[in-house]
């Protein structure tokens, strides 16, 4: 039984990495299931640029949603070998864990996205951000916490950080 599922597990790596451009080489492949809504998501490292990471989504309709602005590469100025931390997955929600750094603190991201059965879409649904200083990680520096009443109604394949970042100057949420 072990055998059929890794050779159906095999068969469906490969069927959804066949039409990516060869710059993108798998990383990860997460399954997911929300009230028989089955969705496989995996995460390409972008050869040609470090800091940047496909997150393609397969819902069982086969269905194709694709981002590669959600989840970035490399940050030269951490020390962690990778940005992404974790991926979560909750009911109807995933959220997405990052850490970036400066030369004084680092900064937790939080992104989560909620399952709408209705559009058979993943939608943004919460962005976070915890800034903590590099010499006292038990210390937080500061906070901010977007939701849907901030950026309204933003599939996944239309996320982008530039977004949120003008939503955060605009709402005067940026940290100083």
């Amino acid at each position: 039984m072990k055998h059929i599922f890794l050779l159906i597990q095999l068969f469906f790596i490969h069927t959804f990495s066949q039409n990516l451009d060869k710059k993108y080489v798998l990383e990860q492949t997460q399954y997911h299931i929300y009230k028989n809504v089955k969705t496989k998501f995996f995460i390409y490292k972008d050869t040609s640029n470090i800091e940047k990471r496909l997150l393609r989504i397969v819902f069982k309709d086969n269905k194709i949603r694709e981002n590669d602005n959600i989840i970035t590469g490399i940050d030269s100025n951490c020390s962690y070998d990778d940005t992404l931390q974790d991926i979560i997955f909750k009911n109807e929600f995933f959220t997405i864990e990052s850490i970036y750094c400066s030369s004084d603190y680092f900064r937790n991201c939080y992104i989560t996205f909620k399952y709408d059965i209705k559009y058979n879409n993943y939608f943004l649904y919460k962005y976070c951000e915890v800034y903590t200083f590099k010499n006292n990680p038990d210390h937080q520096k500061s906070s901010k916490v977007l939701t849907k009443k901030d950026f309204g109604r933003i599939k996944i394949e239309d996320f982008n950080r530039k977004i949120l970042e003008e939503i955060l100057y605009k709402t005067n949420k940026n940290p100083k």
